[in-house]
């Protein structure tokens, strides 16, 4: 019995031995392989929403930007030569997180046509992002319906025109397509 009862308390301290290995290898930021979302960056990380792993890129010669958004959203230009990226097809309004947005308009005051498509700012101040100095202009979703969604844009001028990339606020797709815009023209 002593025997059994021996064998017994090894195999039960080599199945704890294994668990506390296993569990000791496992970190935080670890994502098995073929998995569709990778670890977190930095910037995600602080908000812990990972980024897609599958990115990209729209051109666009009228707005004279090159933007990533994540492969498998839907892309919709409108007639004012705006452009939204969605999660979802058509885009759905209600689900803020899931979306961004990108214009210009012809103008040559940064701070004008911040007035003009912002007239509720809750913050304004200047970032540089893409090594591009940009007003960062924090918003109401909609000041009337629910004024605690907050949104984001980053505006700058770049080729004769100014430029607006948004979404929602700490939104780490919009913060990684702000991190890696281009300005072509």
């Amino acid at each position: 019995m002593s025997y059994l009862h021996n064998r017994m308390g090894a195999v039960t301290l080599a199945v704890a031995a294994a668990v506390l290995l296993l569990g000791a290898g496992c970190s935080k930021g670890h994502v098995p392989a073929g998995s569709a979302v990778a670890p977190t960056n930095t910037d995600a990380g602080s908000r812990g929403t990972p980024l897609p792993t599958k990115w990209s890129e729209y051109r666009s010669e009228k707005l004279g930007i090159t933007i990533p958004y994540p492969e498998g959203w839907y892309v919709e230009e409108h007639s004012d030569g705006s452009i939204d990226f969605s999660e979802h097809a058509p885009p759905a309004y209600s689900d803020v997180p899931s979306q961004m947005w990108a214009l210009a308009r012809e103008s040559t005051d940064v701070d004008a046509a911040v007035n003009t498509e912002f007239p509720n700012v809750y913050e304004r101040g200047d970032v540089t992002r893409s090594g591009i100095t940009m007003k960062r202009i924090v918003y109401p979703y909609d000041a009337r319906l629910d004024p605690d969604k907050r949104m984001v844009a980053y505006v700058w001028m770049g080729g004769g025109v100014v430029h607006m990339v948004g979404g929602a606020e700490n939104d780490p797709i919009l913060e990684h397509a702000v991190d890696n815009v281009e300005v072509t023209r």
